[in-house]
């Protein structure tokens, strides 16, 4: 995993912002390029380096990535690379692709371009490469159907998406463009298409470009966020994506994030386009950048449900009280150490503003004997509940205001948590609705993140939740005792 760089001729950058591949020994990437190239298909030096890792083989000699992703500006050529994939897939591999995409149109002109290269139908006089032809057994074409069979055993059918998925059929390859119009739904529906493919190895592909803010279409979404944040090994991904907006008429960010400016889009077309796009349209659209609307919820439901547990009777407990940044919200969670097994965590309950110190104060103060530490986080209302309880005799070594490096450590951690199953949950909506719900809020200038409300969901159940497991887990660490209830 590395972030790109570029620099040399007057050509958009070949290297991608951010790349995420494993560890390969060989590749059939440069033989489907070579192949395509003395088919009307060359390919640019970005796309060649997207397709040695869509091809790589690891040491079993299988395909070394079963889910790749590619993001890519508007107008660069990321239909030319799947088209190579797709064309040296059938013809070579003998896979059976399904090429999905949101528009029908999308889905047809991609079936034309591939048939024009094997001919209208079979035995076809005017086909322009006369081999490929010959590899042709059948098309079908009735009832929306596009679909192409070769003697090889390789077929490839395209259609749209559909929340049920569709008709049926079994497939090695599951190809997801306009991946930025993906839903959970159509996502489910379509996963299990290629569970089981004839050649025994399969592979998926999402590619796209980032998703608008009022689609609901976040698939493609938590694809990138879990490819840049959590770096899963059998997978890989291409970005050419601003981390930051640039302005509209930055001519160097054209060529940054552009790998085919020079090549098939010109300074033209970017120019027209940044003097009639809204700024962060255009940067959506030219720049790769994704609006914070747009990024995923990191927890998905079943994961979040396979965390659910009963909270253990005895251990060492831990309180959090996070305060919403809207001045609506707060938050109060529990944790605990058990002699044995992983911190669980509940959240205790949820406030409004009004009255909120009071409640909380006395809350506290009850428990001021059984309480590890208690973690009191927000701009407002933090200080002053502090005070409360410092003023009421409340220890003060067992409060602990968080600063920003340990917000970092608290949500790295917790979510690591999750992921492995270190840690368990009590039952509770409002709890799953914001841990499932809450998205990546970008902190710092490393790729650092912490939840984040979202426009149907509130962050703060679930940041005072991470906050009560990190307590339990830096300062309750001492043998377990009897505990009371929450």
């Amino acid at each position: 995993m590395r972030e790109g760089s570029c620099s040399g001729a007057r050509v958009g950058c070949q290297e991608p912002t951010f790349r995420l591949a494993p560890e390969y020994p060989d590749s059939e990437g440069d033989l489907a390029c070579k192949l395509s190239a003395g088919y009307d298909m060359p390919a640019f030096e970005w796309q060649r380096l997207v397709l040695r890792d869509w091809l790589a083989r690891g040491e079993d000699g299988k395909l070394a990535c079963p889910t790749a992703g590619l993001m890519v500006p508007r107008q660069n050529g990321k239909n030319a690379v799947i088209e190579i994939r797709e064309f040296y897939g059938i013809a070579i591999r003998g896979e059976a692709i399904l090429h999905t995409t949101h528009e029908y149109q999308s889905a047809a002109k991609a079936f034309a371009r591939l048939r024009w290269r094997f001919g209208e139908k079979r035995n076809d006089p005017n086909a322009p490469y006369r081999e490929l032809n010959r590899l042709v057994r059948r098309y079908t074409l009735s009832a929306g159907q596009m679909i192409l069979e070769l003697e090889n055993g390789g077929m490839i059918e395209f259609r749209t998406r559909t929340a049920d998925g569709g008709r049926g059929g079994t497939f090695d390859v599951l190809v997801m463009d306009e991946a930025q119009q993906l839903t959970d739904k159509q996502n489910k529906a379509l996963s299990s298409v290629n569970s089981a493919g004839p050649l025994g190895d399969s592979q998926t592909i999402y590619a796209g470009t980032p998703p608008a803010t009022d689609t609901g279409a976040l698939v493609f979404s938590r694809l990138h966020d879990e490819a840049v944040y959590d770096s899963p090994a059998a997978e890989c991904w291409a970005d050419w994506s601003a981390k930051e907006m640039p302005e509209r008429d930055d001519v160097e960010a054209w060529y940054r994030y552009n790998p085919s400016l020079g090549l098939v889009l010109t300074e033209a077309a970017l120019r027209r386009d940044a003097s009639s796009m809204l700024p962060e349209d255009f940067a959506v659209e030219h720049y790769g950048f994704w609006p914070r609307e747009a990024q995923s919820n990191p927890i998905s439901e079943q994961l979040w449900r396979a965390r659910l547990a009963t909270g253990p009777a005895d251990g060492r407990f831990c309180y959090a009280i996070k305060f919403g940044a809207d001045r609506r919200s707060v938050a109060l969670a529990g944790g605990v150490r058990p002699a044995d097994g992983p911190v669980h965590v509940e959240l205790i309950r949820t406030l409004s503003w009004e009255g909120s110190i009071d409640e909380l104060a006395s809350y506290i103060m009850v428990r001021r004997e059984k309480a590890v530490a208690v973690v009191l986080d927000g701009i407002t209302g933090a200080p002053t509940l502090e005070a409360r309880l410092l003023d009421e005799g409340f220890p003060a070594r067992k409060l602990i205001r968080p600063n920003g490096r340990q917000l970092q450590e608290a949500t790295s951690r917790f979510y690591e948590a999750v992921k492995s199953g270190q840690m368990t949950h009590g039952p509770g909506e409002p709890l799953a609705a914001s841990a499932c719900g809450s998205i990546r809020r970008p902190i710092g200038k490393d790729g650092a993140w912490a939840f984040g409300s979202a426009p149907q969901a509130d962050s703060t159940p679930i940041e005072a939740a991470a906050w009560a497991w990190w307590a339990v887990e830096t300062r309750a660490k001492r043998k377990a005792r009897r505990a009371v209830v929450w």
